[in-house]
C-alpha cells in the first residue's frame, strides 16, 4: 500500500561551535508530518519505518549528505513528531552549503517520496542574536562586532568599540580606538593601538605602534615596532626600528639596528633606556646600557658601554667594552679598549692593549700587547706579554717579565721587573732590571745583570735600601741582606755585607767578605778577602793577595795576609793538627809524612838529659845511656851534643841499643886523655 506523509519542519536547533557547545546545544531538527495510504486516509498506529535523507539537491540521484532511520507512531489522525539528528547526529558539515532538501521513504518503499522539501531558515535565524554552540562555517564577507567602527578594508573583521579596520583582510578583535590599516594586519585588543604595516599586529595594551611589514608589539604602553621583521614584546616606551630587531620589554629600550636585541630592562625615565644600535649587537637588560658595536652584547647591569665590534660586557656598573671583541665581565668602572682585550672584574682596572687581560682586583692597568694582571690593585703590566699576578703597585715593564705579586702600601715598596723575560716572585720594593734576571723575594733587592739571581732576604729599606744587588751578567744571591754579587757568575749565598766581585767569584756567608779575584773563593766567616785569582780566604780577617794563595786565620782580630803567590797560610793559635783534633804542637801530625818523593815519615822522637863521661884516654870511648820512650831497636837517631864537650879528636855516636834506650857514645881520637864537661844531650828518633 502506498503513503504519503506533509511533513514540515517546526524548527531547526542551532549547531555547535565547539566541543563544549554541543553538551549545552543539541545538534537537532524537530520535523512533524502526517501519514496517509495513497487514498489520503491517515495511518494510525504503527510503529511504521521512516527513513529521513538530507541532499544538496532537490534530484533524486544525488547521494544523501545525511541519512537515519526512525520508527515512528502517529496519532488519531496520522501525525507524528520526530527529532531528526537522535539516531545519526547532525554536523554542521551537512549545512555547509546554500540549499539543502529533506526527503522522506516508507518502508518497504525503496525510494524517497517526491518531491523533496527543501529546508529553510527561520525567520530570526538571518540574524541572530549570539553564536553560542557554533562549531564551524564560514563568512564570506567582512564582519563588525561592536559599535562605532569604521570597516572599509576587503573581507576584515571588527570587534569592541569605536574601532577602525580600514586594511584589506585586516582584523580588530575587541578593544577601543584601536586602527588596523595595513593589509593582513592585526590588532587582537586595547585601545588606541596601530598596525599599519603589512601583516603587522599588535597584541594588546595601549598606544602601541607596529608600521612596517611583519612587525610586532606584544602589549605594554606607548611602544614602537617599526622595522621590518621587527618586535616589540611588550614593557612601556619601547622602540625596535629596523629590520629583525627586538625589544623583549622593560622601559624606555631602543632596539635601533638590524637584527638588534634588547631583552628588557631600562626604567621610569630615558637616561635609564637600554640601547643596541647596531648591526646584531644586544643588550639583555638592566640600565642604562648601550650595545652600539657591530654584535656587541651587554647581559645586564648598570651604565655599560660595549662600542666595540663583537665586545662584551656581562655586568656590574659603568664598564666599556671599546674595541674588537674586547670583554668586561663585570665590576665597576673597569674599561677593556683593546682588541681582544678582557677585564674580568673589580673596580677601575684598564685592559688597553691586543689581548691584555686583567682579571680583577681596583685599578689595575694591562696596557701592552698580551700582557696580564691577575689581581691585586694599582698593578701594571706593561711590557709585552709581561705578566702581574696581584699585590699591590707592582710593575712589570719587560717583554714577558713577570711579577708574582707583593708590593706594598706606597709606591716605593712596588716591585718593578723591567728586564725582558725578567721575574719577580713576591716581597717589597725589589728590581728586576736584567735580561732573565729573577728576585725569588725579600725587600729592596735588585737584579741587574743579565740571568742574575737573588733568591730572597734583603729588605732594611727607610729611604729604599739596603738589599742584596746582583748586577754581574749569571751571578747569583742567595739570600741575605746587602750582599753584592758583581762579577760574572758571581755568588754570594747570603750573610751580609758580603761582595763578590770576580768573575766566578764565591762567597758562602759571613759578613764583610770580599772575593774580587777570577774565581775567588771565601767560604764564610767575617772581613775575609780572596783578592787573587783563584785564592782562598777563610776564618777572620784572613787576606788571600795574591793568585793562588790559601789563607786561613783564627780568631785573632788582626790582618793575617799572604806575602806571594801560591801561598798555603794558616793561623791557628791552638795549633794544626793533621789526623787529630789535638794538637800538642803548632803542627801535629797523626800519620806518616812523605818529603819530596821519599820515603814517609812516620813517627819522630825525642829526649834529652845530662850526660857527664868520665876521662878517656886517647883511642878509647865512654858509653852513657838515655831514655827516649817509644824507641826501637834499628830506629834512625840522631843526637844533639851540647858545645861544651865539643873537644879536638871526640866524636858522638848514638844507636837504639834496647828499646827505649839510646846509647850515645864518646869517642876520643886526639893523642891524649879527655876529660868532656857535663853537658844535655838531646837523642831524635825516625821512624819510617
Amino acid at each position: 500500500m502506498t503513503r504519503r506523509f506533509a511533513g514540515v519542519i517546526v524548527a531547526l536547533c542551532l549547531l555547535t561551535v565547539s566541543q563544549s557547545a554541543v553538551a549545552s546545544t543539541p545538534s537537532l531538527m524537530n520535523y512533524q508530518g502526517i501519514l496517509t495510504d495513497g487514498s489520503g486516509v491517515p495511518q494510525v498506529g504503527g510503529p511504521f519505518s521512516l527513513t529521513f535523507s538530507i541532499y544538496d539537491d532537490a534530484s533524486a540521484t544525488n547521494t544523501a549528505l545525511w541519512t537515519e532511520v526512525q520508527a515512528v507512531t502517529t496519532d488519531s489522525e496520522g501525525l507524528f513528531n520526530v527529532l531528526l539528528g537522535i539516531v545519526t547526529p547532525l554536523t554542521d558539515g551537512v549545512f555547509s552549503g546554500a540549499e539543502r532538501w529533506l526527503g522522506t521513504k516508507v518502508s518497504p518503499d525503496l525510494s524517497d517520496m517526491l518531491p523533496r522539501t527543501r529546508i529553510t531558515t527561520v525567520a530570526y535565524a538571518f540574524r541572530p542574536a549570539t553564536v553560542d554552540g557554533a562549531s564551524g562555517g564560514n563568512i564570506t564577507s567582512k564582519v563588525s562586532i561592536g559599535s562605532g567602527h569604521t570597516n572599509t578594508g576587503a573581507d576584515a573583521f571588527v570587534a569592541g568599540v569605536d574601532n577602525q579596520v580600514t586594511g584589506n583582510y585586516s582584523a580588530v578583535g575587541g578593544g577601543a580606538l584601536n586602527n588596523a590599516t595595513g593589509e593582513s594586519s592585526v590588532i587582537s585588543g586595547g585601545q588606541q593601538n596601530t598596525a599599519s604595516g603589512f601583516a603587522s599586529g599588535v597584541s594588546g595594551g595601549a598606544s602601541n605602534t607596529s608600521s612596517n611589514t611583519y612587525s610586532a608589539v606584544g602589549g605594554g604602553l606607548y611602544n614602537v615596532s617599526s622595522g621590518t621583521w621587527s618586535v616589540v614584546d611588550g614593557g612601556i616606551l619601547n622602540t625596535a626600528t629596523e629590520e629583525g630587531a627586538v625589544v623583549g620589554g622593560g622601559g624606555y629600550n631602543h632596539a635601533r639596528a638590524t637584527y638588534s636585541t634588547v631583552a628588557g630592562g631600562g626604567g621610569p625615565f630615558p637616561e635609564d633606556s637600554n640601547s643596541a644600535s647596531v648591526y646584531y649587537s644586544t643588550v639583555g637588560g638592566g640600565r642604562a646600557n648601550s650595545a652600539s658595536g657591530t654584535g656587541a652584547t651587554v647581559a645586564g647591569g648598570f651604565s655599560h658601554v660595549a662600542s666595540g665590534s663583537h665586545s662584551t660586557v656581562g655586568g656590574g656598573t659603568g664598564n666599556a667594552a671599546g674595541s674588537f671583541a674586547a670583554t668586561v665581565g663585570g665590576g665597576e668602572g673597569n674599561d677593556a679598549t683593546g682588541v681582544g682585550s678582557s677585564v674580568g672584574g673589580g673596580r677601575d682596572n684598564l685592559a688597553s692593549a691586543q689581548d691584555a687581560t686583567v682579571g680583577g682586583g681596583q685599578a689595575n692597568t694591562a696596557n701592552s700587547s698580551r700582557a696580564t694582571v691577575g689581581g691585586g690593585s694599582t698593578n701594571t703590566a706593561s711590557g709585552v706579554a709581561s705578566t702581574v699576578g696581584g699585590g699591590i703597585f707592582n710593575r712589570a715593564r719587560g717583554e714577558f717579565s713577570v711579577v708574582g705579586g707583593g708590593g706594598g702600601a706606597d709606591v716605593s715598596d712596588s716591585n718593578l721587573a723591567f728586564g725582558d723575560h725578567s721575574v719577580i716572585s713576591g716581597g717589597r720594593a725589589n728590581i728586576a732590571s736584567g735580561n732573565s734576571a729573577t728576585v725569588g723575594g725579600g725587600g729592596a733587592n735588585t737584579a741587574s745583570g743579565r740571568a742574575a739571581t737573588i733568591g730572597g732576604g734583603g729588605q732594611v729599606i727607610p729611604f729604599i735600601g739596603i738589599g742584596n744587588v746582583a748586577s754581574g751578567d749569571l751571578s747569583t744571591i742567595g739570600g741575605g741582606v746587602s750582599n753584592t754579587a758583581g762579577g760574572f757568575g758571581a755568588t754570594v749565598g747570603g750573610g751580609d755585607v758580603n761582595t763578590a766581585s770576580g768573575d766566578g767569584a764565591t762567597v758562602g756567608g759571613g759578613d764583610v767578605n770580599t772575593a774580587s779575584g777570577f774565581v775567588a773563593t771565601v767560604p764564610g766567616g767575617g772581613h775575609n778577602t780572596a783578592a787573587g785569582d783563584y785564592s782562598f780566604a777563610a776564618g777572620l780577617q784572613a787576606k788571600a793577595d795574591h793568585h793562588g794563595t790559601f789563607v786561613w786565620g783564627d780568631n785573632v782580630f788582626a790582618d793575617f795576609a799572604s806575602t806571594a803567590d801560591n801561598q798555603f797560610l794558616i793561623r791557628a793559635q791552638g795549633g794544626v793538627g793533621i789526623g787529630t783534633n789535638s794538637p800538642t804542637a803548632s803542627l801535629d801530625v797523626n800519620g806518616s809524612v812523605a818529603i819530596g818523593s821519599g820515603t814517609p815519615i812516620v813517627k819522630v822522637l825525642s829526649a834529652s838529659a845530662a850526660l857527664n863521661f868520665p876521662s878517656t884516654a886517647s883511642l878509647a870511648f865512654s858509653d852513657l845511656t838515655l831514655t827516649v820512650t817509644g824507641a826501637a831497636i834499628g830506629d834512625m837517631v840522631a843526637i844533639g851534643a851540647p858545645d861544651g864537650t865539643m873537644t879536638a879528636g871526640a866524636i858522638y855516636t848514638a844507636w837504639v841499643s834496647v828499646a827505649n834506650t839510646v846509647t850515645i857514645r864518646f869517642n876520643n881520637l886526639s893523642g891524649g886523655a879527655v876529660n868532656p864537661a857535663l853537658g844535655t844531650f838531646r837523642a831524635a828518633i825516625m821512624q819510617f
